[in-house]
């Protein structure tokens, strides 16, 4: 029994230093590489944090880290049907992001927050003549619930009204797209399977809803919407998945994405557009379902409420960020401009960060 024992101790101690030799020869050229391209080793030493960088960057070049990961993400899915942190698995290819899932301890403080940075908006532009118009974004979960995996609380069809609720205590003019929205669901594809956002379709429709609610902002411009072809675009809920592409491609697929332009159906008000000879009365200020271009929001709010537009929007910093950026850019001081368009997605309501602190400190400075 003990010479057996001694055996395996023999080759477990060889085996272990075969190992580190071999991390070792590894390690050196890293460990040189980082020495030779660091600038700011001698602060970054004496604050301390020079061997947490280098432990960062190792880790992220590590050789067997990508395959480690890889085969846990598949051993999770194939046991659990569960992505990476950040993503909820639906069905039949469906992604969803788990911020519609987590919902704050302290949600009432959350959405309050929130709701203080809408009033003070809703006043400060009052005070410059202008009225505010609030667009929310119904959470893709909500609307497309009978695909998710997971059971929905209570809670979560019930944000969307408590918000309108809210609102409606305030004073503050919405436009309710959720009705639409549950209607035509399984009509024209609202949301990208595989991404957080809306289609051009979901954004078309928004823009229509809007201006049913809203006819007095309705101008005499004729702008006309078309498509142009279509893009393969790759949803952000795929980088959550790290599963290998043969065990779930339906996951990692990319999705074809209709491409639209807008453009006055005159020549000559697109022109008097072109070279600021007509007032612009209408601002949209929004999140990315405004800014990015793939699903043509700015372009169909132009063609539903007839009327040009300035558009103000932020991508990946949430709706009360591209409202700092419309005041910092002094446009509530635009006489021209009446009425505000705020693209505000509900799941924002949800979030962790407090934006308010930044917002306050903006209003303050510029009112």
């Amino acid at each position: 029994m003990f010479p057996v024992m001694q055996s395996a101790s023999r080759i477990n101690g060889v085996l272990f230093l075969i190992m580190m030799t071999g991390m070792v020869v590894y390690s050196l050229p890293q460990l040189w590489r980082f020495a030779t391209t660091e600038k700011d080793a001698a602060s970054l030493f004496l604050s301390g944090e020079l061997s947490r960088k280098f432990e960062k960057a190792y880790d992220g070049e590590f050789f067997v880290r990508q395959a480690a990961i890889e085969a846990w993400s598949n051993l999770s899915y194939w046991a659990f049907e569960e992505g990476h942190s950040g993503v909820m698995i639906g069905k039949e290819g469906w992604l969803f992001t788990n911020q519609e899932y987590l919902f704050p301890q302290d949600l009432d403080a959350a959405v309050e927050r929130e709701l203080r940075a809408v009033r003070e908006a809703a006043e400060a532009l009052r005070q410059k003549g202008k009225r505010l118009v609030l667009l929310p974004v119904p959470m893709k979960v909500d609307v497309y619930s009978d695909y998710s995996r997971h059971v929905l609380t209570p809670k979560t069809e019930a944000l969307h009204g408590a918000f309108l609720e809210a609102l409606t205590r305030n004073g503050i003019e919405f436009a309710d797209v959720r009705p639409a929205f549950l209607a035509q669901r399984h009509q024209t594809p609202l949301y990208l399977k595989r991404d957080t956002h809306w289609t051009p379709q979901g954004a078309r429709l928004a823009a229509q809803t809007l201006a049913a609610r809203f006819p007095d902002i309705v101008g005499s411009t004729v702008f006309t919407s078309e498509t142009i072809g279509k893009s393969e675009f790759k949803g952000d809920l795929t980088n959550y998945i790290k599963v290998s592409e043969w065990m779930a491609p339906e996951l990692l697929a990319t999705e074809l994405v209709d491409q639209y332009q807008t453009i006055a159906a005159s020549a000559t008000e697109d022109e008097a557009a072109l070279f600021g000879e007509t007032a612009v009365e209408v601002a949209l200020v929004g999140s990315s379902y405004t800014k990015m271009d793939e699903w043509n929001l700015a372009g169909f709010v132009k063609e539903a409420i007839r009327s040009d537009l300035i558009t103000v929007a932020v991508e990946a910093k949430g709706p009360i960020a591209a409202m700092e950026e419309f005041f910092a850019a002094g446009l509530p001081e635009d006489n021209d401009l009446k009425t505000i368009i705020w693209e505000f997605p509900v799941r924002s309501l949800l979030s962790q960060e407090n934006s308010y602190a930044s917002w306050r400190a903006t209003v303050d400075q510029l009112l």
